[in-house]
């Protein structure tokens, strides 16, 4: 059972959890150091991308996105009252990258006299 040693398993000190939410998909692994304190590590990612077209009555736009997040936790449980209420402190390791583009796929009319093509409009790109 995961290489572990049975004396670790049988004592109960060892916990495998697997999670998910707003900081992605993943797992913790928790090990108990005394009654009251346990120590917790886990990891968490996600990523998402996204393309489609925006249409209305100016100039329609393609646009591409995409999010790549991914999370390292360390941390540390204390239990003052046996399992009642539980207090946390730790660290959060995040690496989020976010990055999109939008360029325009028809020509813009101004006045009904001037046409800017979609080269002459430019790419709008982003990177956080």
């Amino acid at each position: 059972m995961l290489g572990l040693p049975t004396s670790v398993l049988a004592q109960k000190k060892l916990a495998i959890g697997v999670n998910g939410g707003t900081y992605g998909v993943g797992g913790e692994l928790t090990y108990r150091l005394t009654d009251r304190i346990n120590a917790r590590a886990g990891y968490h990612a996600i990523t998402y991308s996204h393309s489609d077209s925006y249409n209305d009555l100016e100039v329609g736009i393609d646009y591409t996105g995409n999010l790549d997040v991914s999370n390292i936790a360390l941390m540390v449980d204390f239990f003052p009252f046996k399992k009642v209420l539980k207090l946390t402190a730790g660290v959060y390791l995040m690496d989020w990258k976010m990055n999109g583009n939008a360029i325009p796929n028809e020509a813009y009319e101004f006045d009904d006299t001037h046409s800017f093509e979609p080269e002459r409009l430019g790419t709008l790109t982003a990177d956080v």
